[in-house]
């Protein structure tokens, strides 16, 4: 019987967001501090007050960050900690797929940053609910199957990063097939 790699579950990930949060507010300071010690006018004249600045910054900052999931497969908390993300059954997940998980990640801050632009405070409210029940979501990596809504809905999980199976080309072509889901027991 093959041996399944076992998918990482809500502290281990808590952990990996904790220190991505860490990291997010060091570069902000650096990013914040660069604005201010600048003083563009075009950045003032394009946004507004001081306030919208420094939350337009944040929410892009947010999304910069969170997208290197599509790019390098996970966030540096993760890559620090070891973790990865990759589809369910634990083979390697195509970009597309990882696009899928970050953009159902991540509307919520899209949500936001209208709101900022537009001054609409009724999207505001809307993204600050939908911020919640993403927050919320992410309880479901604690649950047995150790995926978060956002999960469950891209078809993907986190795994540490050896564990993941790379399957090998057969002898006569290119086609890979994944190892089956585990079976609940």
């Amino acid at each position: 019987m093959a041996k399944f790699p076992r998918r990482i579950g809500f502290w281990f990930r808590a952990a990996a967001t904790a220190i991505d949060l860490v990291l997010i507010i060091i570069a902000c300071i650096i990013v914040l501090g660069v604005t201010y010690a600048i003083q563009s006018g075009f950045v003032t004249s394009l946004l507004g007050d001081d306030e919208r600045i420094y939350t337009f910054t944040w929410y892009a900052l947010l999304i910069i960050f969170f997208s290197l999931e599509i790019f390098f497969v996970a966030t540096p908390g993760k890559l620090i900690l070891g973790l990865c993300v990759a589809n369910a059954n634990g083979t390697p997940a195509p970009r597309s797929m990882r696009f899928h998980r970050w953009i159902t990640k991540t509307w919520c801050f899209w949500l936001s940053i209208a709101a900022v632009i537009s001054d609409n405070m009724a999207l505001n409210l809307y993204g600050t609910i939908s911020y919640t029940m993403l927050l919320a979501g992410c309880l479901g990596a604690a649950n047995d199957y150790r995926q978060a809504w956002h999960d469950e809905i891209a078809g993907t999980a986190v795994f540490r990063r050896r564990d993941i199976y790379r399957p090998r080309p057969t002898a006569r072509g290119s086609a890979m097939v994944p190892p089956p889901l585990p079976s609940q027991s």
